[in-house]
């Protein structure tokens, strides 16, 4: 495997010799990383206002909005360029210059904690046995948020620990370029750089190829620099200044799993609360680094916050609810919760209950990873700059959708003017749509996008928690129920008590959409944005729930991306019948009359308001009647949706009558309910069915029902003919034969024998 570096490396520089080197955790070296050439001039819009009066929103925020531009005194402004002496007038040889000073480099007003890895990029689609080069770049959640938010006009800073390896100064190399200072980050002598491959997939048509849009992350962090990460560093003199000069505190639920000393770290930062400094927790969930530690620990992390970030769908498999007000009375402490529901929309909603919701952008995506990351990066710009709360949700929209058009972690923004356009949009025309096209690039070194300034009066400061704060005692009292990790894929966590029901207890949205993409799948083979389509969702919500089905053999994929029902689907329904009492015992009897008579017999059974085929025998004849188990069968016309339909109760088969939609299969189909109530009285009277070409003009059919030992009808079998093979007088013929087996096998369902 070849590594290739693209793009220049920007090493830190190393202090000089007589200068005095911060004191380092664990014995860790400190990398101070000089700023790029013409950052200060880059962000001079961002340093020229007051520091905390930044861009305060243009409309006054609403009452019990903290999450806006906390008030700080102002500071001061930033020096001017360095200037180069007037020479004197003297002979060019005995000409003297005052030396230069090296511009001041922005006061971070953002802080972000946590671990940030190498990644290798591939530089094809495809299968990683497939691959032959890959690209060296870095990825992680709280780098790429410090690195989108210094993009955004917002001068940020990245805290965390790497290896003493290549990997590492690679790490700090790039985000240095970007502009984001490393000056706290540690370098540890004896821990590697954490490092994850990204797989990519293509159209190669390879069994193993994840397939246009989707990707793949394989990881190799265990025991990384970064989850040495320690409430030591609250100790180091620069990680102090930083963060005591901070207006933003940006920390995520990685950290607090990747090591017991990590998650102490984050709950020293969130206790220790500053006045006009925002904390903000993006939940960031990955089950595979929860698997063997306690989830209890992460809600009351997640409380602690005054602005939570979490996506519906990963809220969804850690809390079992992604529905924005039960997070919102699941984690009542935090001024805003913000809810992504997935693609669509984004949900914010205050400690009052004031709620905004905007829609997404529609782009072409080209890779969901990193969105999230950008979206934050936006909602907490506009958040810094005072934006009102539906300008922040659009420019985290905005930063998100250029993010799904490449395949790096971030993406440049459009022009200033787009952006203009776009955050003052009317509602009506946001949700239109009409930005299709939004021109977006992949982000690189020293490109950093300029946001509208709407110089208004200062944002309030944050309200503080009106209760004692959750992490004062978290030793003793937990907010929430606790959890238990999750060690089996695909169950969400529940309460130990039965005491919440609440959110605990909500219809799960993922899992109703996965059951959806099943039973369309059940229609016939379809793609991706076909699924997309039926389910109302972004493609990748979609191609989430396929990856997740397919993991789980319930769905596959073919050579040509189209998606089908899967064998572990096939297994599991086979086990389903298998544990349908009345269909084992029924299964002799009816082999024996499909042997005697040669046709087509069926077993059918009612469930909630659908007849339902749950067994069938083929005819031996080369012309056979079309059907399969699990079809439901048509309740006005099958000869089987009458014999079940004649045995409900009369209020009841009132009620199911008045729902069915009476389409006219042939010309004999009832088509109104009085005719089939009719139909019915006649068939329980009678104790038998017909279907004389009601449903299909060509083909008859003769049903009875099987009764268990209350007398209640519990299925029905029927015998279905061509009428190419036998007219319909032959067909009727054969009823004795049927009803003479739905006796035998409603006595061995225990019903006792009439005389």
């Amino acid at each position: 495997m070849r590594v290739a570096h693209a793009g220049n490396t920007v090493l830190a520089s190393a202090p000089d010799e007589g200068q005095r080197q911060p004191p380092a955790a664990r014995g860790s070296a400190r990398l101070a990383a000089a700023p790029p050439p013409g950052r200060a001039a880059v962000l001079r819009g961002a340093q020229q206002m007051p520091r905390q009066d930044a861009a305060a929103s243009e409309a006054t925020p609403s009452p019990g909005d903290p999450t806006a531009a906390p008030h700080h005194t102002p500071a001061t402004p930033e020096p001017s360029p360095p200037q180069t002496a007037t020479p004197p007038q003297t002979p060019p040889q005995t000409q003297a210059q005052t030396p230069v000073t090296p511009p001041t480099p922005p006061t971070p007003l953002a802080v972000c904690v946590g671990e940030s890895m190498a990644v290798l990029l591939p530089d094809r689609a495809g299968p990683l046995e497939s691959v032959e080069n890959f690209r060296l770049s870095v990825g992680g959640a709280e780098s790429n948020v410090a690195g989108a938010l210094t993009a955004l006009g917002v001068p940020s800073a990245w805290i965390s620990r790497v290896g003493d390896d290549g990997f590492g100064r690679r790490l700090l190399g790039e985000l240095t370029a970007r502009g984001v200072d490393v000056s706290a980050v540690a370098v540890d002598p004896n821990r590697p750089t954490g490092v994850y491959l990204k797989e990519v997939g293509g159209t190669t048509g390879d069994r193993h190829d994840l397939g246009p849009g989707r990707s793949r992350l394989h990881y190799h962090r265990r025991g990384s620099a970064a989850a040495a990460l320690s409430p030591e560093l609250l100790d180091d003199p620069t990680a102090a200044r930083l963060l005591a000069g901070a207006r933003l505190l940006h920390l995520s639920g990685i950290t607090a799993a990747l090591s017991d000393d990590c998650l102490a770290l984050l709950r020293a930062l969130l206790a220790e609360r500053r006045p006009g400094r925002l904390v903000s927790f993006d939940l960031n969930w990955r089950p595979a680094l929860w698997r063997d530690r306690d989830l209890s620990a992460l809600p009351p992390l997640l409380d602690a916050a005054d602005l939570l970030l979490l996506g519906a769908d990963e809220a969804e498999a850690a809390f079992g609810t992604g529905e924005p007000h039960a997070l919102r009375r699941l984690f009542p402490s935090p001024a805003t919760v913000v809810v992504k529901d997935e693609a669509r929309l984004v949900t914010a909603i205050g400690r009052d209950g004031t709620t905004v919701a905007e829609p997404a952008l529609t782009v072409e995506v080209v890779e969901a990873t990193g969105a999230g990351d950008a979206f934050a990066a936006g909602y907490l710009a506009g958040t810094v700059r005072g934006l009102d709360q539906r300008r922040r949700l659009r420019l985290g929209h905005l930063s998100a959708a250029c993010a799904l058009t490449t395949h790096a972690d971030q993406a440049e923004l459009p022009p200033d003017s787009v952006v203009s356009a776009l955050l003052d949009a009317s509602p009506e025309a946001w949700a239109a749509g009409g930005w299709h096209r939004v021109p977006c690039a992949p982000l690189g070194a020293h490109q950093h996008i300029r946001l509208p300034h709407r110089p208004t009066a200062p944002a309030p400061v944050p309200v503080p928690h009106p209760l004692p704060h959750p992490l004062a005692h978290h030793r003793t009292r937990l907010p929430h129920p606790p959890l238990r990790a999750r060690r089996t894929r695909g169950r969400c966590p529940r309460p130990s008590t039965g005491r919440h029901p609440g959110p605990w207890s909500a219809m799960s949205q993922t899992v109703t959409r996965a059951l959806r993409i099943l039973a369309e799948l059940g229609e016939g083979e379809r793609s991706l944005d076909q699924l997309a389509e039926v389910l109302g969702v972004h493609k990748t919500t979609v191609l989430r729930l396929l990856q997740s089905l397919e993991e789980e053999r319930f769905v596959y994929r073919d050579a040509g991306y189209r998606y089908h029902l899967g064998a572990g689907l096939f297994a599991l329904s086979g086990l389903a019948l298998e544990q349908r009492g009345v269909r084992r015992i029924a299964a002799p009897h009816l082999a024996e009359l499909n042997a005697g008579t040669g046709q087509t017999v069926h077993l059918a059974a009612y469930e909630g308001g659908e007849v339902v085929y749950i067994d069938k025998y083929d005819s031996r004849h080369p012309v056979r009647m079309y059907s399969r188990i699990g079809l439901r069968a048509a309740l006005h016309s099958a000869a089987v949706s009458k014999v079940l339909l004649a045995d409900l109760p009369t209020p009841e088969r009132r009620r199911v009558v008045a729902g069915i939609d009476f389409t006219p299969h042939t010309a004999r189909t009832l088509t109104t309910p009085e005719a089939l109530l009719a139909e019915l009285e006649k068939v329980a009277a009678q104790g038998w069915a017909q279907d004389h070409a009601e449903h299909e003009a060509f083909i008859n059919c003769v049903a009875a029902p099987i009764r268990d030992a209350t007398g209640r009808v519990v299925a029905a079998a029927s015998i279905s003919v061509p009428d190419v093979v036998l007219p319909y007088e032959q067909v009727l013929e054969l009823l004795p034969q049927l009803l003479a087996t739905t006796r035998a096998i409603s006595a061995d369902c225990g019903q006792p024998p009439r005389h």
